[in-house]
């Protein structure tokens, strides 16, 4: 039978133990920080920058095509994998305005793409353009390209995800999604196409569009396909319509002002507490069936 001396010994090795191997009971707050991101380093890397396994990416500096130089047009960066979430990291992706591609090129099977917090400027082709299903933008800044080409500053698939996105002064369209998708808190402006169209490639839509934006564009403010909602955006000194919203939508709580063109066409569609005013042609014009709700055009 084990004394008491023994008994003691015990209990003290056990308490070590428990000591060495326990974890913290109180950790520190926040988020565990990611360890497996792999980093690209674009002085090493060069243009374009091929990204062509699932991961997780971040820049550690800007990208940079050569600035006039008599090489074959590049693009800055080729995402051809699905499952690939590319941190900018608040670098820029700079291109030669007459002689680049596209700064960030999305080719199949690049889809479930995330792409967040960088600026894309000076492409001659477009900024962002492509991708399959899936792709989502957050915080990414497009501006100055598709000069040559007359391409989207923004151009992506279907089920695409665009937040908190400024597009401006491209050579097309600001922003364009194929169906399904969802735009949140984004702005177009100067853009010599339309600013924002959700009815791009013609199928029937069925996005969502939440509190955007499209100012001073050469076409249509807003161009919304079938079954599209749009709520609290805003249309103003746009060269065409300031907003068409096409059969099934549904505009709510959107405002049209100063447009070359009609204010808000609703098409077989619903506008519900909109407002326009001082639009070259009518304010608020129902064709095919639209019903206008609690909408106000000026007097």
């Amino acid at each position: 039978m084990p004394n008491a001396r023994t008994l003691v010994a015990s209990a003290s090795i056990l308490a070590v133990c428990a000591v060495t191997y326990g974890g913290d009971l109180n950790p520190p707050p926040g988020a565990v920080a990611p360890t497996d991101r792999v980093r690209i380093n674009p002085e090493t890397a060069g243009v374009p920058i091929v990204i062509d396994e699932p991961g997780s990416y971040v820049l550690t500096g800007p990208v940079l095509d050569c600035i006039g130089c008599d090489d074959l047009p590049n693009h800055g960066i080729v995402i051809s994998a699905a499952d690939v979430t590319l941190d900018c990291n608040g670098f820029q992706i700079i291109g030669d305005p007459e002689n680049s591609a596209v700064g960030i090129s999305l080719i199949f099977p690049a889809e479930n793409v995330v792409i967040r917090n960088g600026t894309v400027r000076d492409w001659s082709i477009a900024g962002i353009l492509g991708g399959g299903g899936g792709v989502t933008l957050e915080g990414m800044r497009v501006s100055d390209c598709g000069q040559t080409g007359g391409g989207a500053g923004i151009s992506l698939s279907s089920e695409a995800r665009v937040i908190g996105c400024t597009s401006m002064r491209n050579g097309g369209a600001g922003i364009q999604v194929g169906f399904g998708s969802a735009i949140q808190d984004c702005i177009a402006t100067g853009n010599a196409g339309g600013g924002i169209e959700t009815a791009f490639g013609g199928l029937t839509n069925g996005s969502v569009l939440e509190n955007c934006v499209s100012r001073n564009n050469g076409g249509i403010g807003f161009s919304l396909g079938d079954g599209t909602t749009a709520r609290g955006c805003s249309a103003s000194q746009n060269g065409g319509a300031g907003m068409i919203i096409g059969p099934g939508g549904v505009a709510s709580g959107c405002s049209a002002v100063l447009n070359g063109g009609t204010g808000i066409e609703v098409v077989n569609a619903l506008a519900h507490g909109c407002a326009a005013a001082w639009n070259t042609g009518a304010d608020i014009t129902l064709t095919a069936g639209g019903v206008a709700i609690d909408s106000h055009d000026a007097p």
